[in-house]
Parts: C-alpha cells; structure tokens; sequence
C-alpha cells in the first residue's frame, strides 16, 4: 500500500485537491484525511456503530477507535502490512488483523473481569485499550477492501491509486456524509474466524480492481456513478465486517487457531558456493492441524561472515511460503543453521533447517557411482552398497550425505549415510528366506554443488543358505506384521517358539498353548489338584490347571478341557477379560457379536485398547486366532 510520509503532509494533501491529483506517485495512506484529520478509515468506524445499534456500547469507545484508525499510516508501520494480494509476497495485512483481534479479544475479557469484580477504572483502562486495538485492526481490514491493496495488479499504480483515494477521501469527511455508502444494516452475527473473514474481505475487494482501476484511469479526477456504485459496495462491507468482528469480541467468538506446527526446508541442501537461486520453503498449520494463509514468518538466515539476517514472508492458503536469494560464500560442507519463526497470539513455533556448500561433483561415475559387495547372495548373508563421491579435481567429497533406495519389487526401504574420508558411505541390509528371488534394484542419490547426481547396483538373491533370525529369536517371523510382537513375547520370556528357532506365526492358538501363554503372562501359580480327566498327556498340563485352579477357566465341559482345541477370537476375548479382570461396559462396540456367549468379554476387551475389531464394526468372533495375533494381544494386554 501506499501512506503518508508524516503527519502534516496528511492534513495539508486534501485542503487542496486539485494540486493533489496533480502530484507524482508518492506514498500515500488508504482512504485520506480531511483538514481535520477525519479521514475514511475514520468514517467506516462511525458506519460500524450504526450498524451495531447500540449494541457493544457498554464498553466500545469510538473515539478510541477512529483516534487510533490512523496509527498505522503515521506510525511509520511498512507498506508491505497495508496490503494482501493473492500471488507474489501476499502481505502482511491479514496476519496484523488477526494479532489486533487476539489482543482486542483477550483486553476486552480481562475488562469484564475487572467490571465483575467492581473495579470501574481497570475496566475502562483494558476497554479503551480493547477499543484502541479494534481501531488499528479497523486500518488494516478496509486497507485490504480497497482494491489496489489486494490485487497484485495494483503494484506500481501508485497515481491512479492515489488519485481514487483522494476522491473518496473528499466526501467521507464527517459521519453524516455519503448516506448512501452507508449500510442500512442494523444486525450483527459472530464471525466464525478472523482470519478467514479478512482474507474472504481480500477476496471480494479483489475482484473489483480491473474495472476500478480502468475507470480511475479513464477519470482520474471525478468519481463516475461507476466508481461511485463499487466504492459504496466496498465500505458497506467494510462497515459491516467492522461491526460483527465488534459484536464477536463480545460474544467471545471468531478468534483465529494458533499456529501448531512450522516445518521448513531448503531447495538445496548443498548448494555451490555463491548459489544465485537458494530457496527456503516454510509450511504452517494450526492446532488442529489446518494449512495457515496469511501469516507471517520471520526467515532468519546465515550470513558468510558468520552473522545472520531476518527476511519476512507471509503465506498463501496451502500454509506456505518461501524465500529466494543467493547466498554466500561459506566453507564448503560447515553446516549453515536456517530457522523460521512465527507467532500468533503470544504462541512461538519454529522450525528448522540447514544448508552447507559443497563443491561441484566430476561428471559421470567419475562424480558419483555405487556397486554392491555381493551381487548373488543367499539367505543369511548381508550385502553392502556402496557409492562415491568426487569432486571435478578427482578428490574425495568427506561428510555429505548419500541416499539408497532398495526396492524388492513393490516394497521400498530407505538407508542414509555420510562419506568417509576416502568420499565412501556404505550401507547394508540381510538377505532373509522372506527376500525376493527377483533382482532387488539399489537407487543412490547425491546432492553437491546445486546439483543432483543419480547412480544405481543390484542384486538378486540365490538359493540356499541359512535364514538369519529375526532380532535374534526366530527365522520364520520376518514376513509376519507381528514380528516385533512375537520378539516383544520372547523377550519377557512368555514364549519359546514352537520349535528351536521357529515360531509358526501362522499356526492357530490351542486351548492347551493358551493355558501355557496366560500362566507365563501373568505369572499364576502352580495348583497340586488336577482339573481335568483329558489332559494327562499334554505337555502343557501343569498350565492347564495353574489357569482352572486361578478361575480363569472351567474347561470345555464335562470336567474335560479339550486341549488341543482350537481357540476362537470370542473365546480369547474370554480368556483376557477374566485373566486381566477387565471392567465391564455398556459400550456396544461391534454388529457381529450380539448372538456370542462371549458378548460382554468382548466388548470389555475393546474398552480396554486390546483389540479394535477385524474390520469396520466387525470383531469376528467365530475366527480361530493365530500365534502371531495371540503375540499382538497378549502385548497389548501387558502394556496398556
């Protein structure tokens, strides 16, 4: 936007129009002062009140308001806060609002407060204070409803723009004046977010300009009945946004979310020294994890002599905004710090990031290569991928980062490394019984010197070998989605397989294997009496009656327990509620459980967090469970 350089020259301009239109483009405040220093963001101030009625009167003082409306024309507060366009470095305008509306609401509270424990003066004190904030959050919402503020067109139309406030300025000079660009409005309704009401006012105030900005070229120095319908549209809004964003402190609503998370990022990681195009990319959210338009970040930057510089950026509506410059010449590959900072309504969040120059790389696999130690490995084995990395002069790159990308077939994994001293980083992976017979392709990548370089090695898996345990436990579980599960039940010494070195993750979960599972789980005691007349030759016996003899279990009927029985998820369900002694709920969490015996077990499992179901609303109750799901809800039982 555009404002005046001092106070005087914003009481002498208008006393005479006509040498003001005549002047060259110089900066000027949107909607000008009168010789009394009424100006039409003074104006739209006294159009809110009447728009309210009478409502907020209680507390909001106009005076204060229209006094301060012009603060930030005479403050000395930067043109890049007047405006907010919708491309390009957008402006600062929104974030201002929506500080001013923080503050605004939070004074305005405390003097209700004070009101209610009687002390008159500290209330008038925070509500002239309230007042005063609603008057600067007033400059900056109808700065943004003038259209040479929000549209990015309106950059370098200094004459026309001061041309068209000039005129407008001429006949807002009392309240009284121009009735009919006054709202005939007389309701309020509570905004929903201050932040999104100023942009949507950007918005609408954008869409005038090309014709507005035609029109005031075609008559710079007489209001059209044209120029005249559009500008009553424009401070109609403006008058009524004020007006409900009064009535919204009031009612305590519309105040926008903090900020919640600032993430950011660099172009180039390592760029050559002295890079002309460096970017630096911010994104911010707010608590409820929402993409933030308009706020502003403040982007500090190194500097090669070892100081830094701030930079302000304000971001569009995917929460994003970015840098761009060149940079120094700093040592190549010293880490160069990068943060960005944002803050709303008192709340911080920052974010960082790093760049560290780095010289260019030799063309070819001169530059950069990789290759595998082993190309034709069995199960059991490892295979390394390493990649080097040189400079155009034939020398070792030390400290910079190599990416790998292995892919086996559709499934993708990631490994990083840092060059040694010879400008070698190496990775490694085990070849498992579970890895793919199809060549297993490695993809590394380097960045040096603003630049990207791409090198590949493969590999394919043969026949024969050992399988290497998984973790160190079992060599069957590497493909099983419980695998850390099962490690997790090895480990606290619940389970040991079901062979030396085998877990059978598959295998469905016996009544007798249950019994064993729950005893070690919960530790229950031994029990001398013998519960059942079936299991005499299961190995599992003595758990068997450890369980009965804990109640946990009453058999499967006729004094037998049915050892070798297949456990279903129902019956599981059953086991874990009376072995953990879960509370019942009234909670009905699933539609295919109503008919179970197990019912009530069921749904205490879910209230618990042990078990979510085997699918939307379904528990599968009928399902025999598997060792490795077994694994899974026995780990969820002991560290809920």
């Amino acid at each position: 936007m555009t404002r005046t350089p001092s106070s005087v020259s914003r009481i002498i301009l208008p006393l005479i129009v006509a040498v003001a239109l005549l002047l060259p483009a110089v900066p000027v405040a949107a909607w000008t002062a009168s010789a009394t220093g009424y100006s039409t963001h003074d104006w739209i101030v006294d159009q809110a009140v009447k728009v309210l009625d009478g409502r907020a009167s209680d507390w909001f003082n106009a005076a204060v308001a229209r006094e301060a409306s012009d603060d930030p024309d005479t403050d000395g507060v930067p043109d890049i806060y007047h405006v907010y366009r919708d491309v390009g470095k957008r402006g600062g305008a929104v974030h201002r609002i929506t500080e001013h509306y923080a503050a605004a609401m939070r004074l305005y509270q405390e003097g209700v407060a004070a009101r209610s424990a009687g002390n008159a003066s500290t209330a008038s004190a925070r509500f002239q204070a309230a007042s005063r904030e609603i008057g600067w959050l007033s400059h900056y919402y109808t700065d943004i409803l003038v259209p040479y503020h929000s549209h990015y067109d309106g950059i370098g139309q200094d004459t026309a723009h001061h041309q068209y406030e000039a005129l407008v300025g001429q006949q807002t000079r009392k309240a009284g004046d121009r009735p009919d660009w006054s709202s005939s409005r007389r309701s309020v309704a509570t905004i929903s977010s201050i932040r999104t009401s100023a942009i949507a006012a950007a918005a609408h105030s954008r869409t005038f300009y090309p014709e507005l900005h035609s029109l005031v070229l075609a008559s710079p120095t007489k209001l059209t009945a044209r120029m005249s319908e559009i500008t009553g549209l424009l401070l109609v809004r403006s008058a009524n946004d004020l007006a409900d964003i009064i009535w919204s402190i009031s009612a305590g609503k519309g105040n926008a979310a903090p900020i919640g998370s600032l993430s950011a990022s660099v172009k180039w990681t390592y760029p050559v020294k002295n890079e002309p195009w460096q970017g630096v990319f911010v994104t911010a959210t707010d608590t409820a994890g929402r993409p933030m338009e308009g706020l502003e970040v403040l982007i500090t930057l190194p500097l090669p002599v070892g100081s830094t510089t701030t930079v302000k950026v304000f971001t569009d509506p995917k929460g994003q905004a970015k840098w761009a410059g060149q940079i120094g010449a700093s040592a190549h590959l010293v880490r160069q710090d990068v943060t960005a900072r944002a803050t709303t309504d008192g709340r911080t969040v920052t974010g960082m990031t790093w760049w560290a120059t780095s010289p260019v790389l030799a063309s070819g696999s001169d530059g950069f290569r990789s290759w595998v130690d082993n190309a034709t490995p069995v199960a059991g084995e490892y295979v390394t991928v390493r990649s080097t990395v040189r400079d155009t002069a034939g020398r070792a790159v030390v400290g910079i980062r190599v990416n790998w990308t292995w892919s086996y077939g559709a499934t993708k994994q990631s490994t990083t490394a840092l060059t040694n001293s010879q400008g070698v980083a190496a990775s490694k992976r085990l070849v498992s019984s579970s890895t793919t017979f199809d060549t297993v392709v490695i993809d590394a990548h380097v960045q040096s010197g603003s630049g990207n370089r791409y090198s590949r090695a493969a590999f394919q898996r043969q026949p024969g070998g050992t399988s290497e345990p998984y973790k160190g436990w079992f060599t069957d579980i590497w493909d099983s989605k419980f695998r850390d599960d099962i490690v997790w039940l090895a480990e606290a010494g619940i389970t040991v397989g079901c062979s030396a070195d085998r877990y059978c993750p598959d295998g469905p979960v016996t009544r007798e294997q249950m019994a064993t599972f729950l005893v070690r789980a919960l530790k229950l005691p031994s029990s001398s009496k013998d519960f059942f007349t079936d299991d005499g030759a299961s190995k599992h016996h003595a758990s068997i009656n450890a369980l009965a003899a804990s109640g946990i279990t009453s058999g499967c009927g006729d004094r037998k327990f049915c050892p070798s029985g297949r456990v279903t998820r129902e019956q599981m369900a059953s086991f874990l509620t009376r072995g953990l002694s879960l509370p019942p709920t009234q909670r009905n969490y699933f539609s295919d459980d109503d008919s179970s015996r197990h019912h009530a077990a069921i749904n205490a499992l879910a209230a618990s967090g042990i078990t979510s179901g085997c699918g939307t609303d379904r528990f599968c109750p009928r399902t025999t469970v598997t060792r490795g799901q077994m694994a899974a809800f026995l780990r969820r039982a002991l560290t809920r």
